[in-house]
């Protein structure tokens, strides 16, 4: 074969080749295709609409999404002609889980897929509140809502709501069912209103369902109480902790005292109480407290009462002899004789039944965590639980308010409060486990040494709502400083902001 020949055969090879190469571009000759990008589309839970392209030579093509019935497509077919397509998917609303499919293309036996999400669109319930805990039997309740917050909503959206009462004090509350509820848009508010009138007392337990649609979080029950006004319950405080004055004009001595609210009426004559005062000044790495409420000496200071009469809703005094509001130099029975059911000078005499030495100063002025503690009758030991218990300043743990004393637990016992709960061997201020886990460490005054620091000429008011009718505190007591001058009357301790019992009497 001459090299002319050999020559003209490669040049049509070339020529063949770069034919075949051309027709595959142009999608004439070559090799059928379908391509499309991109793999996957993710939308959100609002539904939405995202684009997608396909590319085809052979001939026509369609497009279904048959495991996800929630797309739909401006464009489901075509002829194919090796030019891009663009196609939009739409996703409606989800208001289910996270949910998954794909778009299926094909075209002749050329197939492709793509992957398809959308995010979880249940919506979202918070917690629910009650503005009223409390309804009187046989009282009817009137604009009384069930409130909680949604996100994920859509505005002119409507919900249907059930609610379910049960408890024995939900005789009388009228059913909720399909409640409707328009939704103002993404985030907002549900008002569902109570009615009814109670006819049993108990707990009412309110169990919020949302109907039609699954919810990813829902409220909590709620749980309300049903009440005699003229009954309160068999557990709750005779009287609280409701403000004291530590720091008097003038002097300590004999002029310090501790104001209480009766929650019912008391004969002291015939029903006894204690109120013990701690001072805990200098006992930063000390030694725990051996006995207690009842340690003495110069720690804690008892007053026994034993005679006297006060009437539900009014406040009453413990304390030293002066009657005086503001120390020495205050009027003469500047808090009236008639409040007084214990007065004692401890400045001269060591507290009742020996506990306590002689102070002039009964309660602290700053320093160390420091408080109150009332109980029931007179016997009191070292594991008497208080009736009510007020610190002030949280504890620190090189405080020594609890500890070991001859293998056994020892310290300053506590009640169930507004700040302090008793679970089992959990009954101190400030007490710790083998792992050094702390407990009960609140106060009323918060932390810091400025707590515990009231000040010369003023009066600690604690404000807060005492419910006689569940034994609990409807409102947690705070602290709030009251300035006295000599000159200052009992109105200025007896505010409308002071503590509070509900009902009221």
């Amino acid at each position: 074969m001459n090299k002319e020949r050999i020559k003209s055969i490669a040049t049509l090879i070339v020529i063949f080749i770069a034919f075949l190469t051309a027709c595959k571009k142009d999608g004439n000759i070559a090799d059928l295709f379908l391509q499309q990008t991109p793999d996957e589309l993710k939308f959100s839970w609002q539904g939405e609409e995202k684009g997608f392209a396909i590319r085809t030579n052979s001939g026509a093509w369609k497009v279904t999404a048959t495991d996800a019935p929630w797309l739909t497509f401006d464009v489901t077919s075509g002829e194919g002609n090796g030019q891009r397509e663009s196609i939009l998917a739409k996703a409606s609303i989800n208001r289910g889980v996270e949910r998954e499919g794909k778009i299926l293309i094909q075209s002749g036996d050329q197939k492709r897929e793509i992957m398809v999400k959308q995010e979880d669109g249940r919506i979202s319930l918070g917690e629910a509140s009650l503005a009223v805990k409390s309804f009187a039997i046989k009282q009817p309740i009137e604009n009384v809502f069930l409130i909680f917050p949604y996100q994920k909503g859509t505005a002119g959206e409507e919900l249907k709501f059930s609610v379910d009462f049960s408890g024995t004090g939900a005789q009388g509350l009228n059913p909720i069912k399909d409640y409707a509820v328009t939704l103002d848009g993404l985030t907002g508010e549900v008002k569902i209103p109570i009615s009814g009138t109670p006819t049993a007392e108990g707990e009412i337990v309110m169990t919020i369902k949302l109907n039609e649609i699954e919810a990813s979080t829902m409220p909590n029950p709620v749980t309300a109480e049903v009440f005699d006004p003229n009954r309160p319950h068999p557990d709750a405080a005779a009287f609280v902790i409701s403000g004291w004055l530590a720091y008097p004009n003038g002097s300590d001595a004999n002029h310090e005292y501790i104001q209480f609210l009766a929650l019912r009426d008391i004969n002291f004559s015939n029903e006894n109480f204690t109120v013990i005062t701690c001072n805990n000044a200098g006992q930063t790495n000390g030694i725990p407290p051996a006995d207690g409420w009842i340690t003495g000496a110069v720690r804690t200071y008892k007053f026994n009462i034993t005679s006297g009469f006060i009437r539900k809703g009014e406040y009453f005094y413990v304390g030293g002899t002066s009657e005086k509001i503001n120390g020495p130099n205050s009027a003469a029975g500047s808090i009236p004789s008639n409040k007084w059911v214990k007065k004692h000078a401890y400045n001269t005499e060591p507290g009742d039944d020996g506990i306590g030495s002689t102070t002039t100063n009964l309660l602290a002025n700053s320093g160390l965590t420091y408080g109150v503690a009332a109980f029931r009758g007179t016997n009191i030991n070292h594991d008497t639980e208080p009736m009510d218990v007020v610190f002030l300043r949280n504890p620190e743990t090189s405080y020594t308010l609890f500890g070991m004393v001859n293998g056994a637990n020892r310290g300053f016992r506590v009640t169930n409060t507004d700040y302090y709960a008793v679970t089992g061997d959990i009954k101190y201020i400030n007490q710790y486990n083998a792992s050094n886990v702390y407990y009960n460490v609140a106060s009323v005054g918060g932390a810091g040494a400025t707590a515990s620091t009231v000040g010369q000429n003023n009066f600690l008011e604690l404000r807060g709502e005492y419910n006689v009718v569940t034994a609990k505190w409807s409102t947690s007591r705070t602290r709030n400083i009251i300035s006295l001058t000599t000159s200052s009357v009992i109105s200025a301790i007896e505010t409308t902001n002071s503590t509070k019992m509900f009902p009221a009497p």
